[in-house]
């Protein structure tokens, strides 16, 4: 996604496309701290509160995701489609796990008890492949 296509106002400030550029091309789940530390690269001066405003803004216009880690910030990204989520509980890194998890849980719950659902998340944690080979030499 491109970053003008990221921004609904005709006139992104400079601000907003240095963050929108500190997102949108990272797939490491980052956290609004790791985001400011990527966009000072750029504009020494902008604050985290710019950061924090100008991600809230990009989650509200559905052009990111933020999800939340028990006992972290929260973490955004790109990755906008339906998926769940693995943390190595070893080394930290967050993995995509393309899975409809809405469809499917939702399916589920609307027979059950006739609730619609509209999203949901799951983290699942454990140790990455690298982590476990390491585990077990």
């Amino acid at each position: 996604m491109s970053v003008a296509s990221a921004i609904k106002n005709n006139r992104p400030s400079r601000q907003q496309c240095i963050v929108a550029q500190s997102v949108l091309h990272r797939f490491d789940h980052p956290t609004a701290e790791m985001v400011w530390l990527t966009a000072r690269r750029r504009d020494a001066k902008i604050s985290l509160a710019t950061v924090y405003r100008n991600l809230e803004k990009l989650v509200d216009d559905g052009k990111i995701d933020k999800f939340a880690v028990h006992g972290e910030a929260d973490h955004y990204e790109p990755n906008t489609a339906d998926h769940i989520h693995a943390r190595c509980t070893n080394c930290q890194q967050i993995f995509d796990i393309n899975f409809n998890l809405t469809r499917r849980v939702g399916n589920k719950v609307r027979r059950e008890i006739g609730f619609e659902v509209d999203g949901c998340q799951i983290m699942a944690d454990g140790l990455c492949k690298k982590c476990n080979n390491k585990v077990r030499k």
